[in-house]
């Protein structure tokens, strides 16, 4: 056998045993639902929740103004403001160490109380 070919096999082992060996890493979980509305000033909405993982940049997507805000977190709560108003569709995500969480939709309530001072 040729030294370029055992070359070539060495190569081909080496790369079936690494993927073999590899562990795969699960995706993120997605992030809840908000857990609560307020309206700022100026026609902001402050939109608050939990992300499962302890350290993130958590990102809003507003599709009505296609603005997107985003906040990195240390202790899975987010306090995120964003220019919506009542019936805006929107997004919500995060990513964490290189990966990103699946999407999770839902629509600004038409009501919504003043922030708290």
């Amino acid at each position: 056998m040729s030294v370029r070919r055992q070359s070539l096999i060495a190569a081909l082992v080496g790369l079936v045993l690494s993927c073999g060996v590899s562990p795969t890493l699960p995706p993120l979980p997605p992030p809840d639902e908000p857990a609560s509305f307020r309206s700022t000033s100026s026609g902001l909405v402050l939109i608050e929740g939990f992300i499962p993982v302890d350290e993130a940049k958590v990102f809003i997507l507003n599709h009505h103004t296609q603005k997107i805000a985003g906040q990195f977190v240390h202790d899975q709560e987010y306090a995120i403001e964003i220019l919506a108003e009542g019936g805006d569709s929107m997004l919500l995500w995060y990513s964490a160490s290189g990966f990103q969480s699946d999407t999770v939709s839902f629509e600004i309530p038409e009501s919504l109380p003043p922030a708290e001072p």
